[in-house]
């Protein structure tokens, strides 16, 4: 599949849809990778489960994919980088001014727990050793480092693409309602303490 990629552990398949313009075309492509990745799964013996965690698997029996980007991560935090069996979806939002997009994250925070100095904490990460670049941060949402987008990132994977669907149209109007408020220079962000976005993130979690 050319929409799929390998990801930490070899039970685990990554799959991205192209550039949508409308909730419809996001609904379709997702159809059609959820479609594709069984057929290809099915020839090999296996199944594909979209969902947020293995019902019943071990972290004990995860495997590290072959590659440089993986094994990096392995040297770095050992067994941690196998433990993690927990899948996301990611949701980009395009946001064309990177300015605009540190000012919709700032406006996200109630909503989403989410860094604000972006640039200057990954620049003091890659100098401590922490990480190689950007891309190795998890944060809830951020700033793509390939797109220009928000990248929305707290959501599990969806046993359902209708599900799928409704996280990215929610992902979309957020942006789509803090960058009008952004641009609306009387509007200032809320300051909210990241303890409470913590504790609001955990109950969501807990009881929805």
């Amino acid at each position: 599949m050319d929409d799929a990629s390998s990801e930490i552990s070899t039970s685990r398949l990554e799959v991205a849809t192209p550039v949508c313009s409308t909730l419809d075309e996001v609904r379709a492509e997702l159809v059609r990778l959820r479609c594709e990745a069984g057929e290809v799964a099915a020839r090999k013996g296996c199944r594909i489960l979209a969902m947020a965690t293995h019902p019943f698997s071990s972290w004990e029996d995860q495997r590290l994919s072959p590659g440089e980007r993986y094994l990096s991560l392995f040297e770095r935090w050992g067994m941690l980088a196998l433990q993690q069996l927990i899948t996301g979806c990611h949701v980009h939002v395009a946001v064309d001014d990177p300015e605009l997009t540190i000012a919709v994250l700032d406006r996200v925070r109630p909503w989403l727990p989410v860094l604000v100095a972006f640039d200057a904490l990954v620049a003091d990460l890659v100098r401590a050793g922490a990480i190689d670049d950007a891309t190795h941060l998890y944060w809830d949402a951020r700033p793509s480092v390939r797109y220009p987008t928000l990248e929305f990132r707290v959501g599990d994977v969806c046993p359902s693409v209708d599900v799928a669907v409704l996280y990215a149209a929610l992902a979309r109007s957020l942006t789509r309602t803090f960058v009008a408020a952004a641009q609306r220079e009387k509007d200032a962000a809320p300051d909210v303490r990241p303890e409470v976005l913590r504790i609001a993130r955990w109950r969501a979690a807990r009881h929805g």
